[in-house]
């Protein structure tokens, strides 16, 4: 048996010119920060200050990235590298100041390259996601040696 015909349509409109203007700052805000992200260059990520790298927003031009995620950018650091590096990590998370280092990170053919990374703490609200204390906004970019 065919579906019956409706009778009738109901529906309602209601007038969200409000909404509009309050979230429109916010979305010119989002298009500056992707702007950021495709012209800084190097890769952007975001990280937790126990080391974690939570987000890797621009890895469509750096598919190679996916290796940094997690805690796992430590297990690549140069080991000749990887003392300071960490070192300066926790001292930028006790004190909130920026992070700023250059060491070399194994690629996925096993070669080294020089990487220059700064990374300035941002105080968030404690979520699951960063732990406490700070988030982290950075970018890496191959250092030319």
């Amino acid at each position: 048996m065919p579906p019956a015909t409706p009778a009738c349509v109901l529906g309602v409109a209601l007038d969200i010119t409000g909404q509009r203007k309050v979230l429109y700052p916010l979305k010119l805000d989002a298009e500056r920060y992707n702007a950021l992200t495709q012209v800084g260059g190097g890769l952007l990520w975001i990280g937790s200050s126990d080391g974690r790298i939570t987000a890797l927003p621009n890895t469509e031009q750096a598919p190679e990235a996916h290796p940094f995620f997690g805690k796992g950018w430590a297990d690549l650091l140069h080991e000749e590298e990887r003392d300071a590096a960490l070192k300066s990590w926790a001292a930028s998370v006790a004190t909130g100041q920026p992070y700023h280092v250059e060491y070399r990170l194994r690629q996925l053919d096993g070669a080294y390259r020089w990487f220059r990374c700064m990374a300035i703490p941002v105080p968030h609200i404690p979520t699951a996601a960063f732990g406490s204390g700070w988030a982290f906004r950075s970018t890496c970019t191959t250092r030319n040696s």
